[in-house]
């Protein structure tokens, strides 16, 4: 089994990813699963799941969403797997769970198996403070139900500022995060550029 070693520590966007499922009842007596996938160092939304059932197949279904998110071309230098936290009640014992992240290329289980992630209850305690409640009486529909979803989603990542991110929203320490890692890349590039060509002067001289 495949896993990682180092403590919950964030160093780098996509380090660790985040996902649990919150069970939301709205007006018309339907329930909805709301599985958001997060990136633990940006707090950042990558994507969701909002399915009137929860099983497996769903939250394997938005890590493989999550996963177009590591292999955007603009980040192709991040190739260091991300371990992945599952929140759901009995993913520690979910073969189906466990299966899938330890056959995935781009994926970790964590040190010690799946367990509850305070951030993510974090966020599904703002969820419910900021969005859920104080729309609860639109909450109708399930096209209703999935808009408001999508505009806080927005909200959190663009504007919504964060303390355990020096008050900042997520994605401005998504983008600075990306910057950085774009230059040492880029300087990393070129230096390994510039050694091979010293040596093939040197092996030209010889």
């Amino acid at each position: 089994m495949r896993s990682s070693s180092k403590p919950l520590v964030f160093t780098r966007p996509y380090e660790h990813l985040l996902c649990g499922t919150m069970e939301l009842r709205i007006k018309n007596r339907k329930t909805y699963y709301f599985t958001p996938v997060m990136d633990a160092y940006s707090r950042y939304i990558l994507c969701y799941a909002l399915p009137p059932y929860q099983n497996d197949s769903v939250v394997i279904d938005v890590l493989r969403l999550a996963e177009q998110s590591l292999n955007d071309p603009s980040v192709a230098h991040l190739t260091v797997p991300a371990t992945v936290h599952l929140s759901q009640r009995g993913a520690a014992k979910n073969q189906a769970y466990i299966d899938f992240v330890n056959n995935h290329p781009r994926f970790l289980m964590p040190e010690g198996g799946f367990k509850r992630s305070y951030i993510m209850t974090a966020f599904f305690g703002r969820f419910t403070v900021e969005c859920f409640d104080p729309s609860y009486h639109l909450l109708t529909s399930y096209k209703m139900l999935n808009e408001v979803i999508m505009d806080f989603c927005k909200y959190y990542n663009e504007s919504r500022i964060h303390e355990a991110l020096d008050y900042q929203p997520p994605k401005k320490i998504l983008d600075m995060a990306f910057s950085q890692l774009a230059w040492e890349y880029a300087q990393a590039k070129a230096q390994a550029q510039a050694k091979t060509q010293a040596q093939d002067e040197d092996q030209q001289k010889d």
